[in-house]
């Protein structure tokens, strides 16, 4: 019974070793077929864009000071 409980963890702990080797390794331009890619970072261009923090306040700016 030992024998049979040692030899399913080791089994299990080879199963979740070989999942994280395939993720790790896996191809960057993998799709699944739904055309879904797994997103491993945030786009460069979104990270450099600057948050407005009031953007209705912005748009209406330059129309108030045109008023005075």
């Amino acid at each position: 019974m030992l024998y049979l409980t040692l030899t399913l963890v080791a089994l299990f702990l080879a199963g979740i070793a070989a999942v994280i080797l395939a993720v790790k390794h896996a191809p960057e331009g993998i799709e699944d077929e739904n055309g879904f890619r797994p997103v491993t970072a945030r786009s460069p261009s979104r990270s450099r864009r600057p948050k407005r923090k009031h953007p209705a306040r912005d748009r209406a700016l330059p129309s108030m000071l045109a008023l005075h």
